[in-house]
């Protein structure tokens, strides 16, 4: 029983580093990280992968309603395209986007948030 709590507190320290390390990397050199996810191994594969520039808020001059007309802001992040094969072969494949932050704190932006550069 401790064997198995030891390497569950194990694996779960090493995936915590692994995304801190790819937090850190992913900010130096984004683009270069963003690209290199494209693949996968068994059923999970990533299709494509592409940095998405950053952009400013904006309120476009007319929209279907009155929020409509607000363009929230978005930080630069890496997008990822994939898909997991099915188990039967006549279902069609999962598919799956991804939005990495590529800076940051990791905390997601919300409207309330979108007019302020706290994010």
């Amino acid at each position: 029983m401790r064997a198995k709590l030891w390497a569950l507190l194990l694996g779960s320290a090493a995936v915590v580093a692994a995304n801190a390390a790819l937090a850190v990397t992913l900010a130096e050199d984004a683009d270069t990280v963003c690209k290199s996810l494209v693949g996968g191994t068994d059923a999970v594969k990533i299709d494509s992968a592409a940095l998405q520039a950053p952009s400013q808020l904006a309120v476009a001059e007319r929209g279907p309603t009155p929020s409509g007309r607000i363009i929230p802001t978005n930080p630069a992040f890496c997008k990822l395209l994939g898909h997991i094969d099915p188990v039967d072969p006549k279902a069609p494949p999962i598919r799956f986007q991804v939005n990495l932050p590529s800076s940051g704190t990791g905390v997601q932006c919300n409207m309330a948030a979108a007019a302020s550069t706290a994010c």
